[in-house]
């Protein structure tokens, strides 16, 4: 018995050491081109987008009739937290799990200005319908570092 443990330890050591260099920490331990983490992270901004439509949609056809009557404040905010925040939250963590480009400290800024903007957004989360959205803080950012897509978080 003891054999067998120390056989499996050893056996979990080494898919450790075989997996973990292609686990994105987000800090450049893989490397990813500027090009590329532009590229992939537009991609993954559209598909956030398509399925965020489609969520909201489903839910307002599930929940019409409760939905009926209720004011758009708190409808807005339910929308934001149900669907909205955690989809972007979502989309963050596809983003960094890319790996930020080896040395690129444009982009490593900018990842946690969007953790920061979601931060904000889950503390109060109709400001995202206001001109106080702690997303249009990162657009700007975003579209001068290059993203199309990911310069419109929500």
């Amino acid at each position: 018995m003891p054999g067998t443990i120390s056989k499996l330890a050893a056996l979990a050591v080494l898919l450790a050491a075989l997996v973990a260099p292609g686990c994105g920490g987000g800090d450049g331990d893989r490397s990813i081109t500027k090009a590329e983490f532009i590229e992939k992270g537009d991609a993954i901004c559209r598909r956030t987008d398509r399925t965020q439509i489609e969520e909201f949609k489903r839910y307002g056809k599930a929940h019409q009739k409760s939905l009926s009557g209720v004011p758009i404040e708190k409808v807005n905010r339910l929308l934001i937290m149900k669907i909205g925040l955690p989809s972007v939250v979502r989309e963050v963590e596809e983003l960094e799990a890319l790996g930020i480009p080896q040395g690129d400290r444009a982009a490593k800024t900018l990842m946690a200005e969007m953790r920061e903007a979601v931060k904000k957004a889950e503390q109060a989360p109709l400001k995202v319908e206001s001109s106080s959205n702690p997303f249009l803080a990162v657009e700007k950012p975003a579209a001068r570092y290059g993203f199309k897509k990911c310069s419109e978080l929500i």
